[in-house]
């Protein structure tokens, strides 16, 4: 545990418990707050935050109430929240994977199998693309097949996260 001696409202030192207490043994192995607080040390501490809306910057520690905080809370800009969101959204999709009986199923269920399996057998199509197409064990929301099937289409992101979202829900 780190703490912090503080005298006269000033820290004045800081750093683990047991080498401000050395030869003292802790029920649990963590000293006590009210005893630590009769010897006129805190534990430092970071402050709850929103990670969806706030961030934590390092600043000096300061003794406030009953605790030395050694950080505070700062909104983020608008710029953070977007990045932050982006990041999430694209680990969301590269989480999203469903097998070729679901994203099948999902095609046939929003009227779109038949246009994906005529791409599949146009002479234009590359051969890879349509082995993939046939033989993938599960399709990957990233992969370059689904993006250029997607793309070739003229679907949005959105229209491809709702088809594997729906695909996701679908069992045989």
């Amino acid at each position: 545990m780190f703490i912090a001696k503080v005298e006269n409202n000033q820290i004045v030192a800081q750093g683990d418990s047991s080498g401000f207490f050395p030869n003292v043994s802790f029920p649990n192995g963590v000293p006590d707050l009210a005893w630590l607080a009769e010897q006129s040390f805190y534990p430092i501490v970071s402050h709850s935050f929103d990670q969806n809306t706030q961030k934590l910057n390092p600043v000096a520690p300061y003794f406030q109430g009953d605790q030395v905080f050694i950080d505070e809370v700062v909104a983020l800009t608008p710029e953070e929240i977007a990045a932050r969101e982006a990041a999430a959204l694209e680990a969301k999709r590269a989480g999203m994977n469903v097998s070729p009986f679901q994203a099948k199923a999902a095609l046939l269920q929003t009227d779109k199998l038949d246009i994906v399996e005529a791409l599949m057998d146009d002479a234009s199509t590359q051969p890879v693309a349509k082995l993939a197409w046939h033989n993938a064990i599960e399709y990957r929301r990233l992969s370059p097949l689904v993006t250029a099937i997607s793309e070739h289409l003229g679907w949005t992101d959105q229209d491809l996260d709702d088809l594997f979202e729906l695909a996701a829900t679908i069992q045989a």
